[in-house]
């Protein structure tokens, strides 16, 4: 065998392993040590890159109550929340950004979405930011809440099959309009907790898991590829959007007025997020997609979620 052909070889084999070892590396982690928590109705919105329901032993941990809160209290919510947007509401998207989310989603020609959202927190996250009263972390004042979500930080420690809550944390909430429900995929910040709910209003959305790890993997391709090609940006936005971020993505219908709660490896090693949305031939606006674009979801205009972030229940 010359020498050429066993360098090949040699590469050949090394490439391989070194596969095998990334593949390993970026493998999901599951919620295995809580399987007999995840039953019928997250069946019934969990859903594979194949269109296929996720059974309890592929659920990374995520728990789905729908109809977590009536269409009068969601309506009553939303009227209490518009008060608070007007006194503490601020918005992260700086010129620069809004000029880039533009251009990206251009792809979606006329139905582009309007650029913006606004959010009420007491995290700190800006100097222009008027923090909400209530606080964040270790000094988070549940007395601080309106009635209203009061109620709701009840209704989540007691919502039937919740594993026990520590501290209230976190109250944060985000208002979207005009279509723009982007969400890039990120971890919440550590100092929430270990358990993020996240209660819908408004439109229906679908909230999509990327395994940490193999997000990673996918973004350093993509930026590889994008270098070979100087394909134009939009195409790889366009692409993801079309087939999401990987093919082992996990995507949550979350209805309106459903509660989405991620606790164990789907709030420490995977990501969440909203996908930029599609167009679908003859039918206006933009749209999302659930396990597969056959299943194709018009987006509503304006979306309301409350977050609430507690830590872990003391042992």
């Amino acid at each position: 065998m010359g020498a050429a052909r066993r360098l090949a070889i040699g590469l050949s084999a090394l490439a391989s392993a070194g596969a095998g070892a990334a593949t390993v590396w970026a493998w999901p982690e599951y919620d295995a040590a809580n399987v007999s928590a995840y039953g019928e109705k997250e069946a019934a919105v969990l859903r594979n890159m194949k269109g296929q329901p996720v059974g309890a032993h592929h659920n990374p941990g995520v728990r789905v109550h729908p109809d977590f809160v009536s269409p009068s209290e969601a309506q009553e919510l939303l009227s209490m929340l518009k008060n608070y947007r007007e006194k503490y509401g601020f918005t992260l998207i700086t010129p620069h950004h809004a000029a880039m989310y533009r251009f990206q989603q251009s792809y979606l020609g006329r139905d582009a979405p309007r650029v913006g959202m606004m959010r009420v927190t007491g995290r700190p996250e800006s100097a222009a930011q008027k923090p909400a009263p209530w606080g964040y972390g270790d000094a988070f004042d549940e007395a601080a809440l309106p009635p209203a979500i009061k109620a709701l930080v009840a209704r989540a420690r007691a919502a039937p099959g919740a594993p026990p809550l520590g501290r209230l944390r976190d109250v944060t909430v985000n208002f979207r309009e005009g279509g723009f429900l982007r969400l890039d995929p990120h971890y919440d910040p550590q100092l929430d907790g270990g358990h993020v709910m996240i209660l819908g209003l408004e439109s229906d959305t679908v909230l999509t898991f990327c395994p940490g790890r193999m997000l990673q993997a996918a973004d350093w391709l993509r930026s590889v590829w994008s270098a070979i090609t100087l394909e134009d940006e939009r195409e790889g936005v366009a692409r993801v959007a079309a087939h999401s971020w990987t093919p082992l993505d996990i995507d949550v219908l979350a209805r309106a007025r459903s509660l989405v709660h991620m606790s164990g490896p789907a709030r420490w090693s995977w990501t969440h997020g909203t996908r930029l949305g599609c167009k679908v031939e003859g039918h206006p606006g933009v749209h999302d997609w659930w396990g597969t674009r056959d299943t194709p979801m018009m987006r509503g205009a304006t979306r309301t979620s409350v977050v609430l972030a507690f830590a872990e229940a003391d042992k």
